[in-house]
């Protein structure tokens, strides 16, 4: 009896070796894991920093552009003849006006309407961009404005001097 005891021994010895060999392994994946995961919500922070400095700049860009409706729709008011006509006027050298604040503001009347467009590139990353479209209402009582777009995009990355992919022609 006592012989077929010691001849188990071995079998603990090798259940404790493999029990240490899955701990030390699952315990490097848990690190590796966990600092994936701490780099990921470190891209996760800046990338959300960004993008709500883009929106701040925008808000701010709709609450000009909402004052500046408002004003036009009180001076509209005491014009004589077509009230829509005079807002639409006014509003459009309104908005003409604020591109010494806004540079890159684009006023354009298109399909019976009259849009402002304006793009907002982030201080941080010079690719990522934040697109509000507003829609100027003519009948400022109804709506003043709707949005059209507010789009977040990034622009592509230069090109290292590689060769691009096919663009379908044949040369």
């Amino acid at each position: 009896m006592k012989g077929a005891i010691k001849g188990n021994g071995g079998a603990v010895s090798i259940q404790v070796v493999f029990m240490m060999l899955v701990l030390v392994t699952l315990g490097a994946f848990a690190i590796v894991s966990a600092r994936v995961n701490y780099n990921f919500s470190v891209k996760a922070l800046e990338w959300n920093r960004m993008y709500y400095a883009l929106e701040d700049k925008a808000e701010r860009f709709v609450m000009e552009v909402d004052n500046l409706l408002i004003k036009a729709e009180t001076s509209a008011s005491g014009v004589n003849g077509d009230f829509s006509d005079a807002y639409v006027k006014i509003v459009f050298d309104a908005l003409t006006a604020i591109g010494s604040v806004y540079p890159d503001i684009a006023v354009r009347e298109n399909d019976g309407g009259l849009y402002a467009e304006m793009n907002f590139t982030s201080d941080i990353n010079a690719q990522a961009n934040l697109r509000v479209v507003l829609h100027i209402n003519g009948d400022p009582r109804v709506r003043r404005y709707s949005v059209r777009e507010w789009a977040q995009w990034q622009a592509p990355a230069e090109s290292a001097g590689g060769t691009g992919l096919w663009n379908g022609l044949f040369d």
